[in-house]
């Protein structure tokens, strides 16, 4: 099996993008108070990492189990837009429309 081996992220300090190191540690420590600590966080800008941290029993230096929330989160956002010029102000263009007969002549029958 051969895998595939990206070079390593680039790490830049928070204030070189523009963000203050105490406001992210403030969101860490935040988390952590009110109950919703994640066991690791990382916060990257522009795809360079400005911030990471951890809590025990989880270490940056070891493999974890995650689990990808993203379209959950995503469909929820998109349920709250209140209207459909929402939608189409977050998209930038009108929403692609299906055609229910092209859909019934798909091979599959889900496109």
């Amino acid at each position: 099996m051969a895998s595939s081996l990206r070079p390593p992220l680039t790490r830049r300090s928070p204030e070189e993008v523009g963000i203050p190191s105490a406001a992210l540690v403030a969101l860490a420590e935040r988390l952590h108070d009110e109950g919703l600590d994640p066991h690791a966080l990382l916060v990257a800008r522009g795809g360079e990492v400005v911030f990471e941290t951890a809590r025990a029993p989880c270490a940056l230096d070891r493999p974890a189990l995650v689990y990808s929330a993203s379209k959950t989160f995503t469909s929820l956002a998109i349920g709250f837009l209140p209207t459909r010029a929402a939608v189409v102000g977050c998209l930038g263009r009108e929403p692609a429309r299906r055609d229910p007969a092209a859909r019934r002549r798909s091979s599959c029958g889900t496109c």
